[in-house]
């Protein structure tokens, strides 16, 4: 099977690391499977070069940085 008839997307991260998750995914899903942190810090992609809400669902063959805001200082 491939992962489109396996109900998955095949999408690349900005370096071109090989990535699949279940199609409807989206840039939040990603962005848990990346670490569980960055989740909790993302505020959006970039997907193909162009800026995504956090919501995009990924498309087969996307290519994707997921953007974050720094992590506020604990005092």
């Amino acid at each position: 099977k491939t992962p489109r008839e396996a109900g998955l997307v095949r999408f690349f991260s900005f370096r071109g690391d090989p990535f699949n998750l279940k199609q409807g995914a989206n840039l939040v899903d990603f962005a848990d499977r990346i670490h569980s942190s960055l989740v909790r810090r993302a505020i959006g992609g970039e997907v193909n070069g162009n800026q995504k809400d956090i919501h995009y669902r990924i498309q087969d063959g996307d290519r994707i940085k997921i953007l974050s805001r720094s992590e506020m200082p604990s005092f």
